[in-house]
């Protein structure tokens, strides 16, 4: 995972979407691990990100590329009941996992309607779902905090929950 991310931060996103694809595909992680192994699971998570971000085409040199956003699609329908069976609905692969459908069916321009509520309806849910997760996450924190007395910022589950609901309201406005 670690060298394609770098890959894809240098821009060389072809070698790095290979590489995850590699890493995804029979001889790899899930060869070594086994399918429903966490690793191979977040690297699901890793290629529909990487498909995502190549489907994109944010800058000039790349042009939008709508067959990854149906490729990134199929994969997170494919993996999300997965996921949600082996780690939980409530475990942040999960959470990421179903934001990643929603940002494939909103740049695909093939979907629907019905699939643009399916997507609004995934977002609120992964929202409420994060929020339920942080919430009982703080209580433990706050608890181990008063016996230390540590003065540590907002742990990364509370910052993801906060992300993922300012991504949820902006692509939904009520």
């Amino acid at each position: 995972h670690n060298v394609a991310g770098t890959l894809m931060n240098l821009g060389q996103r072809d070698k790095a979407l290979e590489l995850h694809r590699e890493i995804c595909g029979p001889a790899g992680l899930a060869a070594a691990f086994g399918a429903t192994h966490e690793h191979t699971l977040r690297s699901k998570l890793s290629l529909s990100s990487a498909l995502i971000a190549c489907g994109r085409g944010e800058k000039p040199q790349y042009s939008v590329k709508p067959q990854l956003f149906r490729e990134a699609r199929s994969l997170t329908e494919e993996y999300i009941p997965v996921v949600e069976r082996v780690l939980g609905p409530d475990h942040e692969c999960s959470l990421q996992l179903r934001e990643n459908r929603v940002e494939a069916i909103m740049n695909d321009t093939s979907s629907t309607p019905g699939d643009r509520a399916e997507a609004k309806a995934v977002c609120e849910d992964a929202t409420r779902r994060a929020r339920r997760a942080t919430s009982s996450s703080r209580r433990r924190t706050r608890s181990a905090r008063s016996s230390r007395s540590s003065g540590a910022t907002a742990p990364a589950a509370t910052r993801a929950t906060r992300r993922r609901s300012r991504s949820c309201a902006r692509r939904f406005p009520r």
